[in-house]
């Protein structure tokens, strides 16, 4: 694992919640597995700070995160990890700018974002070549159109979320992995159609993440297909010591180790 996290959250129904609320995990890049989730009664800075805490225990090693931009994320995440990078989700950016330039229904700059999409976040291997793609986009459609203008400043001025990726080795600039796990989650969960209470849905969101993790892949395609006929599961824990090794160790240094029926409970 190089340390890429992907974090998103889906927003489930409970009953006795006004509001759907937040369910928020992260899959490691290279593993594909789902490293941390927890249930929130909302997404908010206590929220991520209790998350990115709780992960920082599991002795994570976290280089950089890539998610959409989510309020109070960054300063909780910093916290624990400090110097941390971080990136912006392209997909979600592209979807915005969509809706803001109304694309869906006028093609007027349709070829704008094409040709951003393609020079700047897709043919670029560096962040010096993402930058001449940028430049090169500006001049090509910018030098008199102000909405343009401004969308080009805005990615020159925040280059440090929407280029981490370079600085890290094999980092996407998208969620999509994760989004696909929230679209299996998604038609599991239309199913049922809601939840009787928060303990409820924390412990069957728990089982379903946990059978996820145990399930092998069959699909993964390109750069992943060494994961197939693994668990995400096994690709996490393998480097970990076997327990029939640390017991071989304690014994070696000559360490007790009480036997079962000698274990008692602890006084309530």
């Amino acid at each position: 694992m190089t340390g890429t996290l992907i974090i998103d959250g889906k927003f489930v129904k409970v009953r006795g919640h006004a509001k759907k609320i937040p369910f928020i995990f992260a899959i490691d890049y290279d593993s594909h597995d789902v490293i941390h989730d927890q249930l929130f009664l909302a997404e908010d800075n206590t929220a991520f700070d209790k998350f990115f805490k709780e992960l920082k225990q599991t002795g994570y090693r976290l280089k950089i995160v890539v998610s959409d931009e989510r309020a109070g994320l960054k300063t909780a995440c910093l916290r624990y990890y400090p110097g941390v990078l971080f990136q912006t989700c392209v997909g979600h950016y592209f979807e915005n700018l969509r809706k803001l330039l109304s694309t869906r229904t006028d093609d007027k700059y349709q070829h704008f974002l094409n040709s951003l999409k393609l020079h700047v976040f897709t043919e670029a291997h560096n962040l010096q070549e993402a930058i001449q793609g940028l430049m090169l986009v500006r001049d090509n459609h910018g030098k008199e159109d102000r909405s343009v203008q401004a969308i080009i400043a805005e990615i020159h001025a925040r280059q440090d979320i929407f280029f981490a990726y370079h600085k890290v080795s094999g980092c996407p600039n998208n969620t999509n992995l994760i989004e696909l796990v929230n679209s299996h989650l998604n038609a599991r969960l239309e199913s049922i159609k809601g939840f009787t209470s928060f303990q409820s849905a924390a412990l069957w969101l728990n089982a379903y993440i946990l059978r996820r993790r145990t399930l092998k892949f069959t699909d993964c395609d390109e750069k992943f297909k060494h994961l197939n006929g693994k668990c995400s599961l096994e690709m996490t824990i393998k480097k970990q010591p076997l327990w029939a090794i640390v017991i071989q160790k304690l014994y070696k240094r000559k360490i007790q180790v009480p036997k079962i029926s000698e274990i008692q409970e602890p006084n309530s």
